[in-house]
């Protein structure tokens, strides 16, 4: 097996993922967030908290002063919905000023959401994440969620959008199961009529930490298994498709940093345990630092050498949209 070093060097793009609130408001079985038992979310040991904008501006300010790469995006999420955060125009503002790139994802689903003040604050690129336009099908697996209110939430945006002249990239974010896939032209045309952008993938299981015990030979749960089996291609079949490429070094550790709410350091975007926690403090490491911390860890080469970078990464894309499309068509024969 090819084993990777960190070796510094310059990139023209580096991610951070901030995640400003330490929750989430669903619990989608595909995600950790829901996926966890009470016991299992007690072991991980996480914590639950919001980040303050004092604490942000001091990690935006080291992240300014280490210019790691030409250009620096902030991502306001990452197991967390940031729109719980009652000063998320403020975060978005403040990675404006350091002349970051702003991204933000979120399930659009709280009733008393202020998309006034996020379309004015501007970010340049806001997802909404969605699994079908029925609810009776988008529950399933946005679990918690509600799709008229998500549906109400992106007419407004696009109203508040065209109402404050402000313009930036909207993406609906349509995670493909076995279950919804009669409601993507509906979900589609919504996104189309309101001259948002729409994309689609396939869903696939998480957190890692569970997904490691899983092949190593530890059962699902029957929650677990009955989500596996929703996905259009199961986690075995995404794992033998992606062992080709398992000796590629994994871009979640060479151009992106993944940071809690505490300002502590998650050894990746995919990690949900605290064991998996490689600083307390973001900024009393420098970059390279938190690099070597990453490239050494033993969770990331249990990860590599099992191939589950390169099922994160959503790779090989190539093959996984042609194997991917042909299971759809399949299912869909199934359901005519």
């Amino acid at each position: 097996m090819i084993r990777h070093k960190y070796v510094p060097s310059p990139k023209e793009k580096f991610i951070y993922l901030i995640d400003i609130v330490g929750t989430c408001n669903l619990r989608c079985p595909s995600c950790p967030v829901g996926n966890y038992t009470k016991d299992e979310y007690v072991d991980s040991g996480r914590s639950r908290g919001m980040m303050s904008v004092e604490k942000f501006d001091q990690i935006l300010h080291k992240i300014e002063g280490e210019k790691v790469a030409e250009e620096v995006i902030i991502g306001l999420y990452n197991w967390g919905e940031p729109t719980l955060h009652p000063d998320l125009p403020a975060f978005i503002k403040k990675v404006k000023e350091y002349g970051f790139t702003c991204n933000v994802s979120s399930n659009f689903n709280l009733v008393d959401l202020d998309i006034g003040a996020i379309v004015r604050s501007a970010p340049d690129f806001f997802r909404i994440s969605v699994s079908g336009y029925r609810q009776e099908v988008y529950q399933q697996t946005h679990t918690k969620g509600n799709i008229y209110m998500v549906l109400s939430n992106l007419h407004r945006l696009r109203y508040f959008m065209d109402r404050l002249k402000k313009e930036f990239e909207v993406e609906v974010y349509f995670h493909l199961y076995r279950h919804n896939l009669d409601d993507v032209v509906q979900m589609k045309k919504v996104a189309d009529d309101l001259n948002f952008a729409f994309e689609m993938d396939m869903a696939y299981f998480m957190g890692l930490g569970k997904i490691l015990k899983y092949l190593d030979g530890g059962a699902l749960n029957e929650k677990d298994a009955q989500v596996n089996e929703l996905m259009i291609l199961s986690h075995e079949e995404r794992t033998e498709l992606a062992w080709q490429h398992k000796d590629d070094d994994c871009h979640a550790r060479s151009h992106l940093t993944t940071i809690n709410w505490d300002g502590s350091v998650a050894l990746c975007c995919a990690t949900y345990e605290a064991s998996d926690t490689i600083a307390n403090d973001f900024n009393q490491f420098s970059h390279d630092e938190l690099q070597e911390m990453k490239y050494s860890h033993a969770t990331c080469e249990k990860c590599t050498e099992k191939a589950q970078h390169v099922v994160a990464a959503q790779e090989p894309k190539h093959k996984l949209a042609e194997i991917g499309n042909q299971r759809i068509k399949e299912l869909m024969n199934q359901t005519d």
